[in-house]
């Protein structure tokens, strides 16, 4: 069993205000992170950040196999609530303590427990740098910013938004959307991606790149549904929309989210 700790804070200049996030993840009985992530989320609440900062720390567990995760945080009320011990009445939050929620159930084990802030001291720190990251100021160089070895997914999802790329693993969004009614939307309501390079990252594709996904088109399967963002962009599904406009269906099956999960991945454009 690969178990982990994870530290986690949230700050916030203000409430709202600059927000930021620090996470600090050990393999148990290690002193060396494996992963030391400080970084701006834009303008958010003090308890968002928490929740954003759990999980990015939460997803970042199980990109590394994590089976048994322990969770520290300064956020009492955070604490209190994946605990069970409050309700969670914000609108805010509501989404995001769903979403940890359901993290936390792909753990074989999990404990999250309050400490103080001092023994939380470079969660802290990154947090406050992610702060002001998003005041624009640039924090002095040290082993606490290094960046975390590079992730990555077998198929993704990514737009930019707010000056960041924004990166999903789709099999994680599929995970999460397992319970999402299916519904016929329109075709020419998601067509338009046909119009946008999804395949090709901008680069001029040889006959065998166009002779792959021309495979892999035919091969699409329409008994799965394509998967939209709650603004209607598509996140997955581009073979079956590509088949579906070729074949000249108006109608194509659909699962959507009400709320975009939190990313996967955020980096500077």
């Amino acid at each position: 069993m690969a178990k982990y700790v994870l530290a986690t804070d949230g700050a916030a200049k203000g409430n709202p205000g600059p927000a930021g996030i620090g996470v600090v993840l050990y393999r148990d009985g290690e002193t060396e992170p494996v992963a030391a992530i400080g970084e701006s989320i834009g303008t958010a609440t003090n308890n968002v950040a928490e929740y954003r900062a759990l999980l990015r720390g939460l997803s970042e567990a199980l990109l590394r196999g994590a089976s048994e995760i322990e969770v520290r945080t300064d956020s009492e009320l955070m604490a209190r609530q994946i605990q069970g011990r409050y309700r969670v009445t914000s609108p805010q939050l509501l989404p995001l303590h769903a979403e940890a929620q359901n993290l936390l159930s792909r753990f074989e084990k999990s404990r999250i427990t309050h400490v103080l802030r001092g023994k939380n001291a470079l969660a802290d720190k990154l947090a406050n740098q992610g702060v002001a990251a998003a005041l624009g100021k640039k924090p002095s160089p040290g082993p606490e910013t290094r960046k975390p070895p590079k992730v990555t997914f077998r198929h993704t999802h990514s737009h930019e938004e707010g000056g960041e790329r924004l990166t999903w693993n789709v099999e994680r969004l599929w995970d999460l959307a397992k319970e999402l009614p299916v519904q016929a939307v329109p075709l020419a309501s998601v067509e338009a991606v046909l119009d946008e390079d999804c395949w090709f990252g901008g680069k001029a594709p040889t006959l065998r790149d166009v002779a792959k996904h021309a495979r892999r088109i035919y091969e699409a399967d329409f008994s799965n549904p394509i998967l939209l963002a709650a603004s209607g962009r598509l996140m997955d599904g581009g073979h079956r929309i590509a088949r579906a406009w070729l074949e000249g269906r108006t109608e194509i099956d659909a699962v959507r989210f009400s709320e975009d999960p939190e990313p996967d991945l955020r980096e500077p454009v």
